[in-house]
């Protein structure tokens, strides 16, 4: 199904940014300029371009979610005579370690084969700090929803994978997309897409957008300072707390982000 068609899943822990490459992933085609997805769903967006159409799924694998997720390989293979060129599709795993993943996308018989799996992984010290974000944003939603054991363990297990270079993924570290340029070229070379850059700017609207700004920088995503999010709540002490749970992620996030994890402890 959808055999002429280029598919990417787009993995990532909630906060960890993988939503946001999964938008600029789309626009990484010849002659695309400017953020260009429009609606079909709730969970399906679609880009044309010249006489060409690609999509974006949101987290279509997720049956829990509904929204007629539970059906999907029918409902969408009704879109395949498009002969769509790309198809992009987020995976949030906030449970689910790579096997996980792997299991998920060959029960699916859209994904089964022929399918790259990008993971998407964030530093421990700005990915915690992001999630306390949304909660201070969020106000209603618990902490332990947001942040809990078994998302440690899936972060440990992300960082694990990448580290013994499982190759059956292919990792983004999102600081280093977030703002190195010749690093998200040298990213959609490996994925086989044509570097546009079309869409960096461009802020995610899932979830919210971001967990310190919203949508304030809704066309203008680099003035975030996305890997300096733990500077807004360095003191608060249950940002403390938090970070504090797994020496063994953070730990490993160092080994990962040596650079920005340096930085960090001299803020400490």
């Amino acid at each position: 199904m959808f055999d002429s068609s280029q598919k990417v899943i787009v993995s990532g822990l909630q906060r960890s940014g993988h939503h946001a490459i999964a938008v600029w992933g789309v626009h990484q085609q010849k002659g695309i300029q400017d953020f260009s997805i429009k609606t079909l769903s709730q969970w399906i967006f679609y880009l044309e371009h010249l006489n060409d159409i690609s999509f974006l799924l949101n987290n279509p694998l997720r049956v829990e979610e509904g929204e007629g997720k539970e059906h999907f390989d029918s409902l969408f293979s009704e879109y395949e005579y498009m002969n769509p060129s790309l198809i992009v599709a987020t995976h949030g795993v906030d449970e689910c370690t790579t096997q996980d993943i792997k299991r998920v996308t060959s029960e699916s018989r859209i994904f089964s084969s022929w399918t790259q799996k990008v993971l998407v992984i964030r530093d421990y010290y700005n990915w915690v700090a992001s999630c306390l974000g949304m909660v201070l944003r969020d106000k209603d939603k618990p902490l332990e929803q947001v942040f809990n054991e078994t998302h440690i363990e899936t972060y440990i297990n992300h960082c694990e994978r990448f580290l013994d270079k499982d190759y059956s993924f292919d990792f983004v570290l999102f600081n280093r997309w977030a703002e190195d340029y010749n690093y998200r070229r040298q990213v959609a070379e490996r994925l086989g897409l044509h570097f546009t850059d079309a869409a960096r700017e461009q802020t995610s609207i899932f979830g919210g957008g971001s967990s310190f700004d919203g949508l304030d920088y809704l066309k203008s995503a680099s003035k975030m300072n996305v890997n300096e999010r733990y500077l807004k709540v360095w003191d608060n002490p249950t940002y403390q707390s938090m970070i504090k749970r797994s020496s063994q992620a953070m730990h490993l996030s160092e080994r990962i982000f040596y650079e920005l994890c340096n930085k960090t402890h001299a803020v400490s």
